[in-house]
Parts: structure tokens; sequence; C-alpha cells
């Protein structure tokens, strides 16, 4: 996204109401989103003590992004934005409540688990496309990048946040209590959308449904013919699969191979969210300097680095706050790196497609990052069933290291790099950032 230098244009959202209960709302669900990322995967590996189960999970509830998602937005471009989000915002409140209700009581199970988030993924899926249409509704379109700008840095301060007081939470009150408290900051977000006042759209269905599917098949066309936004994508999926061992496996390497406890997940939690949001905070400082090649590069370096610095820490056995050292820098590092080449994707999504073409574009990078979830899952699984945890992360850390070596040689980086230098900064426009979950 990008970032507005002059604190003079927050001034501009001062009257903006429905922005701020906005920012609010999202401002909880972003917290509790840092602590429920944690929490699950902690109570996963917890009821389970299988590392098999956490990738089982996480492939599991990417499959309604990728196949429930595209078949609903239609339906949800119909209904009340309001009504979606509110109903799916309790919903998934519910499940969170009861997961961490039956968790305290002793009675939580792997499958269990597994239907729960799914069913909340579910949920979700109806709600992502409702969010989405209801942001250019909540202001000005003259005030809609800086609205964006400061949605960015707050959010990321709040995982931030989130990151540092997971281990707490789940210290103190454990993956039950956890859950509660999770589920809580859900209900109070899902209050504040009450209070938006969106205007109403009248939308006819004569005809919809040939448009859409005719809009999506020209959508396909229009990407296969270009090979600069083929590569961007590709790029995209590539960095997902290569960092889903490290995201699916982290929780198993700190409590068996680290022999750690979570206060060290909320460490590394930290890290993680620093370097994202000081990626963000100094990128309008280093894109004038800053090319494709040298991002993609440099994130693909901080992934092998990562890898490999992960498997030195385990030979530190004692050395207790060396570790969570360690553990910080690994996260800072790796999130910096990768918060600075999905910034660099924003900008030439933006130089590459044209105007018309830029909702199914973004659709379709997110489904295939999304797919890209489930198989890395399954590869990640595959290998972890046969190589211990540091075996994993060697292999991707090699993998990691060939495609440094390879990826920003291509011609397509090349002419991407060769757009960066012949259109003006000005043109940039803001947008959502394509490698990080959805809000």
């Amino acid at each position: 996204m990008c970032v507005k230098s002059s604190w003079k244009a927050y001034a501009e959202l001062r009257g903006e109401r429905n922005y701020w209960f906005y920012l609010a709302s999202g401002l909880l669900g972003r917290l509790g989103d840092s602590i429920d990322a944690m929490a699950y995967s902690w109570i996963a590996y917890q009821i389970t003590g299988s590392a098999v189960w956490l990738t089982v999970i996480a492939g599991v509830n990417a499959i309604p992004t990728v196949v429930i998602t595209p078949l609903v937005a239609p339906l949800v471009e119909r209904m009340d934005k309001k009504r979606v989000m509110m109903v799916t915002g309790f919903v998934r409140a519910g499940l969170v409540l009861l997961t961490g209700i039956v968790m305290s009581l002793g009675r939580l199970t792997g499958p269990l688990l597994l239907v729960t988030t799914f069913l909340m993924s579910v949920s979700e899926s109806f709600a992502d496309p409702a969010y989405m249409a209801c942001i250019p509704k909540l202001l000005p379109q003259d005030k809609l990048d800086t609205a964006l700008a400061l949605r960015t840095t707050v959010y990321q301060a709040a995982q931030l946040i989130g990151a540092g007081l997971a281990g707490v939470v789940l210290g103190v009150l454990g993956g039950g209590g956890a859950l509660v408290a999770d589920g809580t900051l859900f209900v109070f977000s899902t209050l504040l959308v009450g209070f938006l006042h969106l205007k109403s759209s009248s939308e006819t269905s004569a005809g919809e449904e040939p448009g859409y599917l005719r809009r999506l098949t020209d959508g396909f066309a229009y990407f296969k013919t270009h090979d600069t936004l083929v590569f961007l994508s590709l790029s995209g999926v590539l960095l997902s699969v290569l960092i889903a061992p490290f995201s699916q496996l982290q929780t198993a390497y700190v409590a068996d191979t680290l022999r750690l406890d979570a206060y060290a997940l909320s460490v590394l939690g930290v890290g993680t969210s620093a370097g994202m949001l000081i990626g963000s905070v100094v990128y309008p400082l280093l894109k004038g300097r800053l090319t494709l090649r040298r991002a993609l590069g440099g994130c693909l370096g901080a992934f092998a680095g990562a890898y490999f610095w992960g498997c030195l820490l385990s030979l530190l056995p004692g050395f207790l706050w060396l570790q969570y050292a360690g553990l910080l820098a690994l996260g800072l590092a790796q999130a910096f790196a990768l918060s600075l080449f999905s910034l660099m994707i924003n900008v030439l999504f933006f130089r590459v497609i044209e105007e018309a073409y830029l909702s199914r574009m973004a659709s379709l990078f997110n489904a295939m990052t999304s797919l890209s979830v489930p198989v890395a899952s399954l590869l990640t699984g595959g290998l972890v069933s046969f190589l211990p945890v540091l075996g994993v992360f060697g292999v991707a850390g090699v993998l990691s290291a060939v495609a440094m070596l390879i990826l920003p040689q291509i011609q397509s980086a090349r002419k991407l790099d060769a757009m960066l230098q012949t259109q003006p900064n000005e043109k940039e426009a803001p947008c959502e950032d394509p490698l990080s979950t959805a809000d």
C-alpha cells in the first residue's frame, strides 16, 4: 500500500464517522486474529501432540477461500453488506467462544477443532467479499488512499500488540481462556459494525450472470497474455509455499526442538509483526532505490537465512535468552524482507494491470496464493512425516537459496524493473496487500 508522508493528509478523515467505526472494528478484529492464530496452533499441538495435525488444519482451512469465496461473491454483491458482516462476525465469535469453553472443559479433540475452524473459514468466505465491497461506501473516493494507508499502519500495530499479548494470555489463561478472550474481542468488533451507515445500491439481476461469466473468461485471457503479471503472481505463490514450513511448524519447532514455552512463540510473533510494520514504514524511503529484483532476491535470501538460523538456534540448549533473542531476530528479518516485496508487488500491480481488470486480477491472485496453502501444507506434512522439523527447515532453506539465484534473472523481472524506472511514483495508488491474510 502507498503511504503518504505528510500527517496533514490524515486530518481529512476527522469527520468520516463511518470510517472510524470501520477502523475500530478492524482494530479489535486484528487483535483477535493475532491471539487466534497463536492460540489455535498451540491448542492443536497440545491436544494432538502431532506436527502433522498443524499442517492438516492449516491446509483444510484454506479450502473455503479457494472454492467457496469465488462462488458466493456474486451472491454477496446482492445482499445487505452490513447484515452479512454482522451475521458472519457473530458466527465466528460464537464458534471461537464455543471452542474455548469446550477446551476449558477438557472435551476438545483434534477432529472437533478441525470442524470448528473450518466453519469459521466458511463464514469468512461470506464476510470477505462484503468487507471489500463496503470500503468504497465508507468515505469519498478522494480520501480512500489516505484511509487505506492509515488502516494498514493501525492494523499492523494491532497485530504487533496482539502477538505480544498472545503468549501472555496463553500462559495466564490457558488455551480455553485465550479463546474466550479472543471470542469476546470478535463480539465487540462485530457490534461496532452495527454503527456503520452504508448506502444500499440498487442492483438488477437481469443479465447479471452472463455478464459475470464473460468477465471471468476475459480475466483469464488477460492474465495469460501478460507475462509480467504471470511472473508477479507466480512469485507470490512461490513465496507462500516457501514460507509455509516455518509458519506451520513453528509451534512444533519451539515446543519440541527448542523446548521452550508459549512465551517464545509470543517473542517470535512480536518479531514478525515488528518486521512487517518496520518494512511498511521504511518502504517510502527505499522505493526510489529498491528494484523488484533486489526486493525478490532479498526476500528469498531472508527466507533461506531464517531457516538456516533456525537450525543454528537448536544448537544452543541452555542459552535461554540467546534463543529468545535469536527468535526475535529471525521473525524480524524474515517479515521485514517479505513486507518490502509485498509493497513492491502492490506498486507493480497497478502499473502492470489496466484499471478495468484490477478486481479480477486481484481475485485471481488471492485464489492462487490461497490454493498454494493446502498444497504447501500437504508438502510440509509429507516431509515432516519422515523428516524432523530441522530437516524440513534445511530443505526449505536450500530451495529458497536456489530460487534466490534464479528468479531475479528471469526476463520478466527485468521488464518490471524497467517499468519502475520509466513510470513516475506519483501514479502509484493504494491497494490491498496480495500477500497478507484477509482482514
